[in-house]
């Protein structure tokens, strides 16, 4: 397995023809009118070039989802800009369009997205992954796109309309050549904060580790903890339908609680193809507490929630 290494531009395609078993992937996730809505674009090179696929997700706070498959030949991208069409699907930083007839579901619509709040990068940490964005192997690479930002549009499937009046987005993607064996993922935002973390067991070589990257965007401060910068994952309480995070870098601890309910089934890449089946739900409550030295920081409920917590009692 490789890939292209464009570690200040992790929107782009980083697929390469020898990029074999490879997925790369672009996830959307947004409010609406009726709860919150992600929508996932794919793209799954096999060891053998005939079992190529290329793919459409959607997952709606209620937990239903969809999963919609593509012949290779219907994804395309540009080589220097992050646009990329499946099928008469389009995906970019600027907006989504969906156009999907497929299994007896149909699906229509666009959303725009605009005052997009990056991640703040410089040379030592081109993206969330910090100095590992420079490790050509890693087995899956992760990028934060936007923290927040809005959305306008709307989508139909079937009967149900959602609408996108100035609600809030959130985008980030994955890429490389399987999904962890184990991890957690939370994300949230309002008006002034979001949240993503993510916590999973990594392989590298001969080497596992727990890797850390997580960022809370609190007005226009930015507050990273990750395993490159010193901070370390110090409890994860997992319930039925419930997860508390624990961190700590230096003077600062992050505190993150959640409630969740309505999971849906969505579609993950391993070594053999898209085959493995995961629970997220989009409709976590979080409870957010940020102190340093132990004086309150941020404190705060956000609604609306993405979450995974796949054998997360066993990362530490």
């Amino acid at each position: 397995m490789s890939h292209k290494l464009l570690p200040s531009r992790p929107e782009r395609y980083h697929g390469k023809e020898s990029s074999r078993p490879y997925f790369e992937g672009w996830y959307f996730k947004q409010a609406s009118n009726k709860g919150a809505v992600s929508v996932i674009a794919g793209v799954f090179r096999a060891k053998k070039k005939t079992d190529d696929t290329a793919f459409v997700q959607l997952l709606f706070g209620s937990g239903k989802s969809y999963y919609f498959s593509y012949t290779y030949d219907k994804f395309s991208v540009q080589p220097d800009e992050f646009e990329v069409r499946i099928g008469e699907n389009f995906f970019s930083m600027e907006k989504v369009v969906l156009c999907i007839e497929q299994g007896g579901a149909k699906v229509e619509g666009q959303i725009s997205f605009s005052d997009i709040v990056p991640l703040r990068t410089n040379v030592l940490s081109p993206s969330i992954m910090g100095p590992f964005s420079y490790l050509p192997r890693m087995q899956c690479n992760h990028g934060v796109l936007s923290l927040t930002h809005r959305c306008n549009g709307t989508l139909s499937i079937g009967n149900d309309e959602f609408v996108f009046k100035d609600s809030l987005g959130y985008i980030e993607k994955d890429w490389g050549e399987a999904f962890p064996s184990r991890w957690v993922w939370m994300q949230c935002n309002d008006e002034d904060v979001s949240l993503m973390c993510s916590i999973a067991t990594i392989p590298y070589g001969a080497v596992n580790f727990t890797g850390l990257i997580c960022v809370l965007l609190v007005g226009t401060k930015q507050y990273r903890f990750a395993s490159y910068n010193g901070a370390r994952v110090v409890s994860i309480e997992k319930g039925e339908d419930t997860l508390a995070v624990a961190l700590q870098r230096g003077k600062y601890r992050l505190d993150i609680k959640t409630t969740c309910t309505d999971f849906g089934k969505l579609v993950a890449p391993t070594k053999s193809g898209m085959d493995r089946q995961i629970d997220e739900s989009l409709a976590a409550t979080f409870y957010i507490n940020l102190t340093r030295r132990g004086k309150k920081v941020y404190s705060g409920t956000l609604e609306n929630g993405g979450l995974e917590m796949l054998e997360a009692d066993l990362l530490v």
